[in-house]
């Protein structure tokens, strides 16, 4: 088994567990659709992830500017 495979699995079974422990009810915005950043509306979902990886990172400013810092 591949150990992405298996990592996925580990963790779809913590979402499940969680699920019926009810850790998912009553969260705020619940039964809404989530917004795309609106200035990442028109990439690919791939290049959004990477996005957001890299702004929650602190290499992307809220602005959407690399921060001349990178390695």
């Amino acid at each position: 088994m591949h150990p992405l495979t298996a990592i996925a699995l580990v963790a779809e079974e913590k979402i499940l567990e969680a699920q019926r422990e009810g850790a998912f009810e009553r969260l705020p915005g619940a039964g809404k659709p989530l917004r795309p950043d609106d200035e990442d509306a028109h990439l690919p979902p791939e290049v959004r992830m990477t996005r957001t990886i890299l702004k929650n990172s602190g290499y992307i400013s809220p602005g959407g500017e690399m921060d001349a810092g990178l390695p």
